[in-house]
This record gives structure tokens, sequence and C-alpha cells, in this order.
């Protein structure tokens, strides 16, 4: 019973609710270096930086620093997760080894310089034992379980979280399973031109990062029932770094929940995936026609809804462009909206940073009347549309969604007024 909770849960999520064209995977190569890399802003997957040949001359440079015996082969060359630095391991080794142990001689062990941490918020020290207080005692993956994260004063439900974000990132935008994939914490990247994030305080283990590694189990999946049950056996096969649902304990249920509270918010703010738009938009139930248009009426146009407002949940979202043009959004197909007078081909059109959509907007009165995303979901193109510019609407009276578009939409910052060229006295606005 307790492994169909995460199935239902995972369902529940919006799972099957998804139009069949959007159910293709993407490989996690293009989705964490392309356009997507601005949803890992809490979590890291490494950077892939190629593919040797195994034929490849690379090898007669690589193969001396490989141990005895190793082979050319077909791999992917990947960026190299740094350890967690010296402190940490004392740290590990005074508050973990066995008593008697030689401390000294385990933190000088040259093997335990590469001190990964694999955090087990599934597990508590009951429900495995205290195999690290065996006489052997290493610091490579180093298994932390709930307890021991607790004994360290580790904010818990903050990592359940950022775990969540990284699962929701693999299964709505990567669309795999995450079969046996690892979630461990060591430090975090930094780059000529920027001082290493960590979403983690750092008083304890320093600046430090949650990554993702080890894909090479992991598969498709379809975005129906029975790719949410795949999803599910997944979770459970893997090691236990998820919290585990219908637990007796009152602060594990409470974990649970903030990692499952976490995961649908998340998976909410993947717009290549937004599995909820679909659901709304097959609901079922009566579909009403609302007429909308700008201030001085040179755009009109009308959007057909399905449920209704108010049942028709509203986006709130605080990034830049949608908090200054004032958007309140839903998001109809384009079947769903009729264009009046030619309106689609008199609406003037603005595009900012990735220039993937077009926010649309009155050139007479500068009403904005939404987002063209076309660019965004080729295969079932739609708009979003403000209700602000819906006529007779109580907005009082609708229900909204905030949208932290801020610090997932990629660059993850503010960059209001960063495109205006001094030079030339000009923002470069799209003629599109």
């Amino acid at each position: 019973m307790i492994r169909l909770i995460v199935a239902v849960f995972l369902i529940n999520a919006g799972w099957a609710s998804l139009h069949p064209s959007q159910t293709t995977s993407v490989p996690l190569v293009t989705v964490r270096n392309g356009t997507y890399s601005g949803h890992a802003r809490n979590f890291r997957i490494p950077l892939c930086r190629g593919f040797l040949n195994k034929d490849d001359e690379g090898w007669s440079v690589l193969l001396p620093r490989l141990p005895p015996g190793s082979k050319p082969c077909n791999a992917l060359l990947s960026e190299k997760v740094q350890p967690l630095p010296e402190d940490v391991r004392k740290l590990l080794v005074s508050k973990f080894a066995r008593g008697g142990s030689d401390q000294d001689a385990i933190i000088n062990d040259k093997k335990n310089e590469h001190c990964l941490i694999r955090p087990y918020l599934g597990r508590r020290k009951k429900d495995w034992g205290d195999t690290n207080r065996s006489t052997f005692f290493s610091l490579r993956n180093f298994p932390l379980n709930l307890d021991r994260m607790i004994e360290l004063g580790l904010d818990v439900q903050n990592y359940a979280k950022v775990i969540a974000e990284g699962l929701a990132f693999l299964h709505w935008v990567a669309r795999i399973d995450a079969n046996d994939v690892e979630f461990v914490l060591g430090r975090s990247r930094s780059t000529l031109h920027s001082h290493p994030y960590s979403p983690f305080n750092t008083a304890i283990f320093g600046t430090h990062s949650m990554w993702i590694l080890d894909f090479d189990c992991c598969n498709p999946v379809t975005m129906d029932d029975n790719g949410a049950a795949t999803a599910a056996e997944c979770f459970w096969r893997n090691d236990p770094y998820y919290p585990r649902p219908g637990s007796t304990d009152a602060s594990d249920r409470e974990l649970w929940c903030a990692f499952k509270d976490h995961y649908l918010e998340k998976r909410l703010q993947h717009p290549m995936f937004a599995a909820y738009l679909e659901k709304l938009a097959n609901a079922g139930g009566p579909e009403v026609t609302y007429e909308a248009g700008c201030h001085c009426g040179y755009i009109g146009l009308s959007v057909a809804l399905s449920p209704p407002l108010p049942k028709h949940e509203v986006i709130n979202c605080n990034c830049s462009i949608c908090r200054r043009g004032g958007y309140l959004l839903v998001y109809p197909a384009y079947d769903k909206v009729t264009w009046h007078n030619d309106s689609d081909k008199r609406v003037s059109r603005y595009q900012f940073n990735t220039k993937a959509r077009d926010h649309m907007f009155c050139p007479k009165c500068g009403a904005s009347i939404g987002i063209d995303f076309a660019r965004v979901w080729p295969e079932a193109p739609r708009y979003g549309i403000s209700v602000r510019q819906f006529n007779n609407i109580d907005l009082d009276s609708l229900q909204y969604i905030k949208l932290d578009g801020l610090h997932t939409a990629e660059p993850g910052v503010d960059l209001s007024g960063k495109e205006f060229d001094p030079k030339s006295n000009e923002a470069p606005a799209s003629s599109a």
C-alpha cells in the first residue's frame, strides 16, 4: 500500500494528462547544456564536455592516468564533481568513525580525499544499522542517513526540497524515469564570472551543492499511467535519497510532505512540459468563451476556456517581464483563441533575453495582451493571455497560482533593462 502511494502521487501530479505529442524524451545533455539550464539553479548536473571514441588518439594521454588494465572505449567526457574539503572530512570522521579508529590515517588516506556525501533522507539508523562504525571506514560516497543529518544540525527539509526539484526536472523536462541516479553533496561549481552558489547553510559543510549523477540506467518514460508506475518503481528501487511516505513518525511524515509538495510545485514551473496546462485544457465540463482586447479597441480577441473562470487557475508569475507587464495568464491552445479583424497581424511583438517567446501588446495604447509560446511548444502551440484584458471580469474572484519565474526561468536573475544600448539610445526589441 505504501508503495502505491508514490504511483498515485505521480499520476495526480498530472502525469497522465499530457498531449501525446509532448511525451518524447529530450537528451539530458541537450537539456542540461542547452536552453533548459536555467532550471538547474538549486541542483547541479555535470556538464558534458564531449564524446571520446574508442579509437581516438586522446586515449594515449588518458590511459596512463587510469588504473592498470584500463582499455580505450566509447566514453563521455564530463565535468568532475569536486569533493568536499578537508575540514568536512575531519568532521565526518570525528563524529562517525568507530571509537579506537586511527582518525589521522583515515583523513590522510588518499582514497578518502574523494569525499562525496550521499544524503539518505529515506533511511533512519534503525532501518540500516550503523555500518560505518565498522572497522573499515570510507569517506568515498559517504552515506549520511536522516538521523546523522539531524545530529549534524542540517536543514533536512531544505535538502528534501532540492532533491524534489531535481527529480521533477528529470521527470518533466528530461522526461526520463530517473532509474538508479545518484544525489550527492559535493563542492559547489565556481567560474571565472561568478562565486560558488549554494542553496544550503554553509556553516557545516561549507559552500556545497546537490549534484545528480549516473544516468546510464535511465530510460525515456511515457507520460501516462504506465509511465507513472515505472517512475514509482524507480523511486523505490533507488538508494533511499527520497523521503518515504507512510511513516508513523510525525517528523518523517512532515519531511515527506515537504518533498511531495515541492515536487508538485516545481513540476508546474517547467515550461517545456507544463502538465497542468494540458490537464486544464482537457478537464471537461462546460467551455466558456470570453471576449478580450486592449484598452483602445485596436486589438480584439475571444478566448475559450474549460473549465471556465473562476475554476480555471490563473498564473501570477514574478519574472521581470510578467511583473512589469502586469500579466495574469491563462494558457489556451491556438485553436481556442480567435483574433478579431486581423488583430493577430496588428498586435506588436517584443522579445527579450532568450527570445524564445513573443510578448504581445497593442501598438496604439500599449496594453499587454499576453505571450505567444509557439517556439516553446511547437508541437502544440498556445498563448498565454492576460485575464486583465478580459471584458467584465472580477479579478478578485479568480484562483491564482504563484510562479517563481524570477528564479526558475533561465537565467534565474532579473535582467530588466540589461539590453538597453546607451550608444544607440535604443532597446533592441524584435520586429518579429
